[in-house]
């Protein structure tokens, strides 16, 4: 497993803010998207040494942001449009990314929860704030 720093050398904030505008509009995944995902990092990052660990993380990310969408929705860090489908401000992106990316794979779901996701975005907006 790599490191947060190996991570985010090979696959910086920007690439995972792109991957996930283009994943999550396309609403709730299932078993049946785990090979689009992986098919997908394979040919965006064909040359990326941690590609495979990308992809796995990157949909372990999704999965885990879907069980979370209720609570998130109740403290505020998502907007949730009348068909259903739901948005996230880009410091919760940000955020999301920190978290996720942060901590080994297996104790994600142990240590992050919506407080956690909360505070890191509340930081992030005011670090975005404090910039412009």
């Amino acid at each position: 497993m790599s490191t947060p720093e190996e991570l985010a050398q090979h696959y910086p904030l920007d690439a995972w803010l792109a991957d996930f505008d283009y994943w999550v509009p396309k609403g709730v995944l299932s078993s049946a998207d785990v090979l689009p995902v992986v098919s997908y990092f394979h040919k965006k990052y064909p040359e990326n040494p941690l590609g495979a660990e990308m992809a796995s993380r990157f949909w372990n990310s999704l999965m885990f942001l879907e069980t979370l969408i209720p609570q998130l929705a109740e403290a505020r860090l998502l907007t949730r449009e009348s068909d259903g489908s739901v948005s996230f401000p880009t410091p919760f992106q940000s955020a999301f990314y920190r978290a996720t990316f942060s901590w080994p794979e297996a104790a994600w779901r142990s240590r992050i929860d919506v407080a956690l996701l909360a505070k890191i975005t509340k930081d992030q907006k005011d670090w975005n704030e404090d910039r412009t």
